[in-house]
């Protein structure tokens, strides 16, 4: 039976009753601001905003492009002096040369950069659910020296992971139907096995734990000091049902908005989903409503307009239709929509342009008004993009990684 006195100070002792340890609740979650030119993690930072306050380059051209990963399904996370890929093995590249400084052949697409600029960075790797290795049947969280690539411990997850977002204390992963945190050393704080199976997506906004589940999003409230010492989750704070499908969440207008990575077909819902932060209180649902499959990306926000890019399959035909998008964040309301002829499964902006990545390897930039700022293709698909000061680096699906500025 856990002690029920608490240390106050050196050689000091106090009896507090268990009831009131168990109401005692921790502080904010801690999150890691991305140091300057970087692009930390998968859709920038906790809040999952895709943005950063640089400048994109205004006319870009090819500054490197060098084989990093084989064909798989790659991504990308960008420091001050390295770009790491991970796909069906991890590669630390020179950010100025492109030059390979190291390669493990450990599979792994959701990655992680934290401590940049200290004497110990830390890069985080875990297994996703694209990549078809063998191994993926025993997915882990790795973590590495980003100097060397070291690896410094490795902890067994229960599924492959759709996000992970780092922390002072560690890492949160989502993973596929759990919800869980890691500590720097790889001990397990604790795990949560939301209701449903599918995709979850986590996201920290001051201090606060969000997650997008299938079906469904939630906020989490901070963790009781006896749920601390038993390693037991949050306690669910609030639930917003009727979303038809779970995509990274983000916090704009004071509301968690939540873009739907793949909408069930017979379908009148919304593919974008906004609940008020505090409440949970749904504000406004967007997007097609057809009978149709659609997807969105949850927006990238410039005031009180968010930039999305929407995919309608017609369920009769198979025909497709994709365009670019504004929505007014606080009501929902459609501001334009620009038709364009490929898929884009990936958004990064910048301070002032918002830059789409297709799956036919097309790679726009946008205006928040609407008005493209240029075009321009590179060889293969893309999966993951980064928008840095005056530099656009993007990995692609035959794993390839090419600086553009």
């Amino acid at each position: 039976m856990p002690s029920r006195r608490t240390v106050l100070g050196a050689g000091a002792v106090a009896t507090v009753p268990l009831g009131a340890v168990s109401t005692v609740r921790s502080g904010p979650i801690q999150t890691l601001d991305p140091p300057d030119d970087s692009w930390p993690q998968h859709r920038y930072d906790a809040a999952n905003t895709a943005r950063t306050d640089l400048s994109i380059p205004s006319e870009p051209t090819t500054e490197w492009s060098r084989r990093a990963v084989g064909r798989s399904f790659p991504s990308l996370v960008v420091g001050n002096e390295a770009v790491f890929a991970g796909g069906a093995g991890i590669t630390a590249l020179d950010r100025s040369t492109g030059r390979r400084r190291w390669h493990e052949d450990a599979a792994g697409n959701k990655l992680a950069l934290v401590d940049v600029g200290s004497d110990e960075p830390t890069l985080y790797v875990a297994h996703g659910v694209e990549p078809n290795e063998p191994d993926e049947r025993s997915p882990a969280l790795r973590a590495y020296d980003a100097t060397d690539g070291t690896e410094r411990w490795r902890h067994e997850i229960p599924t492959p992971a759709y996000g992970l977002v780092p922390t002072e204390a560690g890492v949160v992963l989502g993973c596929h139907g759990t919800l869980l945190a890691v500590g720097r050393n790889g001990r397990r704080h604790w795990t949560e096995e939301p209701p449903g199976s599918g995709a979850v997506h986590p996201m920290i906004h001051e201090g606060t734990l969000y997650a997008g589940l299938p079906g469904y999003v939630r906020r989490y409230r901070r963790r009781r000091h006896l749920a601390l010492l038993f390693g037991s989750p949050p306690d669910v704070g609030w639930q917003g049902s009727d979303t038809s499908g779970a995509g990274p969440p983000t916090a704009a207008c004071g509301s968690l908005v939540m873009g739907t990575e793949q909408a069930a077909f017979e379908s009148t819902d919304p593919v974008v989903h906004a609940f008020d932060l505090a409440s949970g209180e749904r504000q406004w649902g967007a997007g097609p409503r057809t009978v149709t499959r659609r997807r969105m990306l949850t927006p990238v926000h410039f005031g009180n307009t968010g930039l999305t890019a929407i995919r309608v399959t017609d369920g009769d035909d198979d025909s497709e239709t994709t365009f670019v998008a504004g929505i007014d964040l606080r009501d929902g309301g459609v501001e334009f929509r620009r038709p364009v002829n490929d898929w884009f499964r990936r958004v990064a902006a910048g301070t002032d342009c918002a830059v789409f990545g297709g799956r036919g390897g097309d790679l726009r930039a946008y205006w928040p008004d609407g008005r493209e700022r240029w075009q321009t293709e590179v060889a293969a698909p893309i999966t993951d993009l980064a928008v840095l000061d005056g530099r656009v680096i993007v990995a692609q699906a035959n794993g390839d990684v090419t600086v553009l500025e």
